[in-house]
């Protein structure tokens, strides 16, 4: 039943996940992740809050992040509102939370062949709750054409505020150097409610700077067939 949420992975763990070059597609909720996980060189697809959870740490590196048209709406559409790729529900403000590291967020009409229409995808919005925290931090990825300029859900679309309500270079939600897919920088003056990162202010130069940091025991040995 297309609409019906259906969860590709419900990894409702305190332990630790590792997906390498692996598919994940569905509409609502593709990823519902809790504890610590690492995706990188993988297929991510749906369409409302289809990266969320409860987690630790959610480290993504070079992965497509594809955003799917919705199949709910009316059978007339043919290009439809894009939705949120996000919703974090971080454990706590001192956990790094979801960072997106050298990945293309893209789009593709839907199983219904609904596209999705320009400037409508927001990259997170929050859950509201005060026990949550949406921690987002995103450095050097591509954005598609259908990435709303203002970024970041809000009070202008009816969604709450974020906690922490003013981002700061180690909490909610951040982006640095973010381009477009052929590469060249985007303009980010209409962003909303998000922090724009100076280098100095970056906590992580990369993926190996997260591990180390928050993944001390990483086996290293996992990535030699995949770099």
């Amino acid at each position: 039943d297309l609409r019906n949420q259906a969860e590709t992975i419900y990894f409702n763990s305190t332990g630790r996940l590792i997906a390498l070059n692996s598919h994940f597609i569905s509409e609502q909720d593709t990823l519902m992740l809790k504890g610590t996980s690492y995706f990188r060189r993988c297929l991510i697809a749906g369409n409302v809050d289809f990266i969320w959870g409860q987690n630790y740490l959610s480290l993504f590196e070079q992965n497509e992040i594809r955003s799917v048209g919705n199949s709910v709406h009316p059978i007339h559409s043919t290009a439809v509102e894009g939705s949120y790729i996000l919703q974090a529900r971080t454990i706590s403000p001192e956990a790094p939370g979801f960072i997106f590291i050298n990945n293309r967020f893209t789009h593709v009409a839907g199983p219904t062949g609904r596209k999705v229409a320009p400037k409508s995808t927001f990259i997170a919005r929050s859950a509201g709750r005060p026990a949550y925290f949406d921690q987002v931090l995103l450095i050097h990825n591509q954005l598609g054409q259908h990435i709303a300029p203002q970024g970041w859900a809000g009070p202008l679309q009816q969604e709450p505020i974020a906690n922490p309500a003013q981002p700061t270079a180690q909490s909610g939600w951040r982006e640095y150097g973010s381009t477009d897919l052929a590469g060249q920088p985007l303009s980010l003056q209409q962003r909303q409610y998000g922090k724009q990162l100076s280098k100095d202010d970056l906590p992580y130069q990369d993926a190996v700077e997260v591990l180390k940091q928050h993944w001390p025991d990483f086996d290293w040995t996992l990535l030699q067939d995949s770099r």
